[in-house]
């Protein structure tokens, strides 16, 4: 039986096109579908195994994953050894973001964080401190032309909330914050709300991927202290202007706690019959060769340290992965219970809100702590 495999991803190059000429050069029948950004956080996964062999998904999903029972766990498909060369090779906190309830539901594929972006023909030395791209947006502001943008659709308006809390006070990392007292998430509510006064339109109704659109279009963005990282912005030629990135502005010497983003591969058991030429195709796809390789060229942006670290990578990136190599290092992993997505998204419907000038801060603390308390199930 020759196998003919359905899988699905996002619709960016980042998320189809390593995938896609991955999956050329390796010679297995792949037909690969997309969807929105959104989606691919949103969408139920379990409703996706019906469909598709191969699933691209977003880590704060696990929860969801593997109570839906449609999934093969990492460990019913490589075995220890191999399992074991990706949790090594794998940049930062990746590979244990997939982990739920004492197993693996995804294998990564594509490692990310909010990092920062700049365009260096309009800002050349971007800052690196908070205080210092604060006062950034406050200047431009102030001269009436906003250079200073963030994406603040509700899942990245909730992300950088977690990226300012957990940077402000990294010790904080190992508690998920609704646990946290109102005195730590006041001020960072805060801060973003005055943050917010001098960002530029476009941020309130904006994806990490409108954004990047639109600073490598117009002259009107230079800088994004925290967006996550689409590295094919910053290739010579992949849009009209070029867009580079670097860590996150940070409240210490180090750039901690910036959220981990990133993609993983979960395999649905519809796939059974086709089980061998599925693992082997894992097997070569998580290769650091191919990921340095077939896989960055054809867009994708990897998982794998050494194509992270690789000397002609760079080069081609104009040091994307290495500038932000720290920033992916010290990254905070969300929480993966089951109902934890739709709750991400709620929590940035009330975060967009009150930056959009509803509310209070103590109020919207109450607010974010309600919608996690009635979501969380402690892992069983």
């Amino acid at each position: 039986m020759e196998c003919e495999l359905e899988g699905i991803t996002w619709d960016d190059p980042r998320g189809y096109g390593g995938l896609e000429a991955s999956t050329t050069a390796y010679g297995l029948r792949i037909r690969w579908r997309r969807q929105s950004l959104r989606d691919f956080t949103m969408a139920p996964p379990g409703e996706l195994a019906e469909r598709y062999d191969l699933v691209v998904v977003d880590y704060p999903s696990m929860g969801n994953l593997a109570s839906s029972g449609k999934f093969l766990s990492a460990e019913e498909i490589l075995g220890e050894p191999e399992l074991r060369e990706v949790r090594e090779g794998a940049v930062g906190p990746t590979f244990r973001s997939y982990s739920y309830g004492g197993r693996t539901w995804a294998l990564p594929l594509d490692a990310s964080a909010q990092v920062s972006a700049y365009r260096p023909d309009l800002l050349p030395d971007p800052p690196r401190t908070i205080e210092s791209a604060m006062e950034l947006a406050r200047r431009s502001a102030r001269e009436g032309s906003p250079s200073v943008a963030v994406p603040l659709a509700p899942l990245h308006a909730h992300s950088t909330f977690l990226t300012l809390l957990y940077n402000s006070n990294p010790e904080l990392t190992g508690r998920p914050f609704h646990s946290l007292e109102d005195s730590a998430l006041i001020p960072v509510l805060e801060r973003m709300r005055t943050m917010a006064d001098h960002l530029h339109p476009i941020s309130f109704r904006a994806d990490a991927i409108i954004l990047l659109d639109e600073m490598s279009r117009k002259d009107e963005i230079s800088y994004s202290p925290f967006i996550y990282g689409y590295f094919n912005y910053s290739r010579p030629g992949y849009r009209e202007k070029l867009v580079l990135f670097g860590d996150i502005p940070s409240s210490g010497y180090m750039p901690f706690g910036a959220v981990l983003g990133g993609a993983g591969i979960a395999i649905s058991r519809r796939s059974l019959e086709c089980l061998k030429e599925v693992r082997g195709f894992l097997r070569w796809l998580l290769s650091s060769e191919a990921q340095r390789t077939t896989y960055v060229e054809g867009g994708g942006q990897p998982y794998h340290v050494r194509a992270w670290i690789d000397a002609e990578v760079n080069w081609k990136f104009n040091d994307a992965f290495l500038k932000t190599l720290p920033t992916l290092t010290h990254a905070y992993v969300r929480p993966n219970f089951p109902g934890y997505t739709e709750a991400h998204e709620r929590s940035g419907k009330v975060i967009l809100s009150f930056l959009e000038g509803n509310g209070k801060a103590g109020e919207v603390t109450r607010d974010l702590k309600r919608i996690f308390r009635e979501s969380y199930r402690e892992e069983s």
